[in-house]
């Protein structure tokens, strides 16, 4: 896992790191300009490239690659957003001034680096900021910004991190603003870094690949209840099954109506059929409720909990959570849009598209319903055990019907074998199956992203 702190927090971590070690903010922008600049050389090499330079230490390290430039005899020019300056980023542009423009044509350019503004960025803007950040984004022009894409508004390629990752560059609705990332630490102490804040980014070598003991068979391998299925929706429990049995379940119970449970039988015959009032809740290792669920049960769903066995609640289980608590024994897993009907029926702020919102709410919701929470987007966030996780994923190719069935059953599954932070590996599981299916398939039906499960 790598380390993300709050954008703002950064400024406070940094002056003391660097009033801890004695270390030179001339020296720091000089190796954050070499670490981007080694990464970017390749592109920009042979190109017409425009920099586009603020007033603070993001300016200066724009000058100081734009400077390494000048030694590979690169084409480029520098617009200023302001005459205006701090120290390090005027005396950076004295040897550099011959390339100074007063307006803007990207057509002109082939790359265009922003360093307007880094981690330090305020929601303030202006008419020129304003002009050019709709002529950046409007632009065919090849876009890298320097630590984040300013204001989180200009749309770029690619982002050069400087030193941590920031959460609001991985926020649901804007992710894509930054388009493929790097991590370029200036000259930080590795060991400070590390633990720089208090979110983590999940990374594919976290997953310990799980051993299944040779004594191991279908009861000590977990037996799992599905809630699910309805008239309309018949394949959402079959496709959670068939995720359970992937990830290593080794028995599966569909609970529903007769008429539901003979149709999905049909498609799935290493189901057992169990009609809604025959269940035993205490017979099971853990429960999903909610795939296809239609108007769903909520005296059933109350009984589940009442059992005291794992849950994972998903898709039409979420909206009959209101009074339900999963007494910290739960997992939820909601898309962005059935998060946001979450947070209204617990009058909680809704707006995924603020961190800081996101963030708290995330909490609150966890706290309130008693579960960790995986909220299914782009780049997926989980909340287990009172700290945040983030999976940078951009995969597309996931936002396929029966997707998020198929993770709900994976951590179904995990947590029946009692796997510790089953949210966690349920995510990294069901992620990695989706990338090996998106590199044979390109698009792809959920039934073949299940069958590249492997834990």
């Amino acid at each position: 896992m790598k380390s993300v702190v709050d954008h703002r927090e950064e400024r406070a971590w940094e002056e003391r790191i660097i009033s801890l070690y004695s270390l030179s903010v001339d020296s720091l922008i000089s190796g954050a300009a070499l670490g981007a600049y080694s990464l970017i050389r390749d592109k920009i090499r042979d190109k017409r490239v425009l920099f586009l330079i603020g007033p603070g230490n993001n300016g200066a390290d724009g000058l100081e690659i734009a400077s390494l430039f000048l030694k590979d005899k690169g084409e480029f020019s520098l617009f200023y957003l302001s005459d205006k300056g701090n120290s390090e980023n005027l005396k950076r542009r004295e040897a550099l001034n011959r390339y100074t423009v007063k307006n803007i044509d990207t057509k002109n350019y082939d790359v265009i680096i922003d360093a307007f503004f880094g981690f330090s960025y305020r929601e303030e803007s202006n008419e020129l900021l304003d002009d050019v950040i709709k002529k950046v984004n409007k632009s065919s022009s090849y876009k890298i910004a320097l630590d984040m894409p300013s204001l989180m508004r200009m749309e770029v390629n690619e982002t050069i991190v400087f030193s941590n990752y920031k959460t609001a560059l991985f926020t649901p609705s804007m992710r894509y603003l930054s388009g493929e990332m790097s991590l370029v630490n200036p000259g930080f102490p590795i060991n400070e870094i590390e633990k720089a804040g208090d979110v983590a980014l999940l990374e594919d070598k976290d997953y310990i690949k799980e051993e299944i003991p040779l004594t191991g068979y279908k009861k000590s391998r977990g037996h799992i209840a599905i809630l699910g299925g309805s008239d309309s929706y018949i394949g959402a429990p079959i496709l959670a099954a068939r995720a359970v049995f992937h990830s290593g379940g080794g028995l599966v119970s569909v609970v529903a109506s007769e008429d539901v449970l003979l149709k999905v039988i049909a498609c799935s015959p290493s189901v057992i059929g169990k009609r809604v009032e025959e269940v035993n809740f205490s017979e099971y290792d853990s429960i999903l409720i909610g795939p296809g669920w239609g108007v769903g049960d909520k005296k059933l769903l109350i009984r589940a909990v009442e059992s005291g066995k794992p849950i994972v609640v998903d898709a039409d289980g979420l909206k009959l959570l209101k009074g339900i608590y999963l007494n910290k024994r739960g997992v939820i897993t909601p898309h962005l849009g059935e998060y946001r009907t979450l947070c209204s029926l617990f009058n909680l702020n809704s707006n995924t598209s603020n961190v800081d919102i996101l963030t708290n709410s995330l909490r609150e919701l966890s706290n309130i319903i008693g579960a960790s929470i995986v909220l299914k987007t782009s780049t997926v966030w989980i909340f287990h055990n009172n700290k945040l996780y983030i999976y940078d994923g951009i995969n597309p190719s996931l936002g396929v019907a029966g997707s998020g069935d198929a993770l709900a059953g994976i951590i179904a599954s995990l947590l029946a074998r009692n796997v510790e932070a089953a949210p966690l590996k349920g995510v990294l599981i069901h992620q990695r199956a989706g990338r090996v299916a998106h590199q044979k398939f390109g698009y792809y039906s959920s039934e073949e992203l299940i069958k590249e499960i492997r834990i």
